[in-house]
């Protein structure tokens, strides 16, 4: 080799990455693990980063899912188990029966399982007769009793959920995997990752054959036509509403279909299936009707946002980084020992 060979620049020799040679660029920055979790953290496209994110690379396919169970299965406003038990008439007034559960705790013996019981700021603002609370949780045990077909934790048929389940505005009767029922503590626990799977694959195959942005268009537009042609308006709303429970009902079908191949009697022409899809499809467009927490949700984010995002612009350029949409992130320093509690006990097995 000659002596006045002069090496290649490279990666591993930054010293020679210098903008002074022609043709020869810096070594890419390596964005901090704490700016990626605060990134994470206020993405506003929860389908997107959960069912392509997590592809990236392994370090995304692992710490996406905490933030999930931080941002949405702990925030009770954010997601919560609903159980339509029916309603109580006595001495003339009637009471409707709403079980709402929201996150309680994680398992302590296992942290891929959390634990729901009665949400609190529900039943303050719903606050039930003695009776009525009575009768919510006896026709809540029956229901899961008839669910888990006697045997509770043996797992209940998917077409048969008492439960639907709300998340970010969003809803579905998707399965709890792993459901346990603990009776005399009015508590339910289930693997929250196998349940975030299932319902935000769902929605993400909902939101694509439903054409993202169509609502939009066909509100703007009734809004207008109502002035002058009401019953116009009227038609194309029911119309758009009926088109969107079609697209659900084939969703869920092919759902079920897969959770329940070879299912002895699973028959989806038979009048008693169709009478139990029809009002299940219609409970779950009710609850995303009903769903009034986004707003309050994503105000809060904004405005921790807007707070931080002077901060972090410097931090980022500081870094080397330019304006690429990435600055309104916010300082959360727990995202760090967040991850390292997750990663200590993945790390022990």
């Amino acid at each position: 080799m000659s002596s006045t060979s002069q090496p290649k620049p490279s990666v591993s020799n930054p010293s020679r990455n210098t903008v002074g040679q022609r043709g020869v660029k810096k070594p890419a920055v390596q964005l901090p693990v704490e700016l990626w979790l605060r990134i994470f953290y206020f993405n506003a496209y929860p389908l997107h980063l959960w069912n392509d994110g997590r592809r990236v690379c392994k370090l995304w396919w692992s710490w996406i899912p905490k933030i999930f169970a931080e941002k949405y299965i702990q925030d009770r406003e954010m997601t919560s188990i609903q159980y339509d038990l029916g309603s109580l008439v006595t001495a003339g007034r009637s009471e409707r029966l709403m079980l709402v559960m929201s996150f309680d705790r994680f398992d302590p013996t296992d942290r891929k399982r959390c634990i729901f019981t009665q949400d609190r700021a529900y039943l303050a603002r719903n606050l039930p007769t003695q009776a009525a609370q009575t009768t919510r949780f006896n026709r809540w045990r029956e229901v899961m009793a008839e669910y888990l077909g006697g045997a509770l934790g043996a797992g209940g048929r998917p077409d048969l959920p008492p439960h639907i389940v709300m998340l970010k505005g969003r809803a579905n009767d998707i399965e709890l995997p792993g459901l346990q029922v603990d009776q005399d503590k009015h508590e339910i626990s289930f693997e929250w990752h196998g349940m975030l799977q299932g319902f935000l694959r769902e929605a993400a195959e909902y939101e694509r054959r439903n054409e993202k942005g169509a609502g939009e268009k066909v509100l703007a537009t009734a809004q207008r036509l109502m002035a002058r042609d009401p019953e116009r308006a009227t038609e194309m709303l029911m119309s758009y509403y009926h088109a969107n429970l079609g697209v659900r009902k084939q969703v869920r079908r092919e759902r079920l279909k897969k959770q329940l191949r070879g299912w002895p009697g699973l028959d989806f022409t038979d009048e008693t299936f169709v009478g139990r899809e029809a009002h299940a499809i219609h409970a779950i467009a009710g609850c995303e009707g009903d769903a009034d927490l986004t707003e309050t949700a994503e105000n809060a984010d904004e405005i921790k946002r807007s707070a931080a995002a002077d901060q972090d612009v410097l931090k980022l350029r500081a870094l080397g980084f330019e304006d690429d949409g990435l600055w309104t992130v916010t300082f959360f320093p727990d995202f760090v020992e967040l991850i390292r509690w997750w990663d200590e006990d993945d790390t022990q097995g």
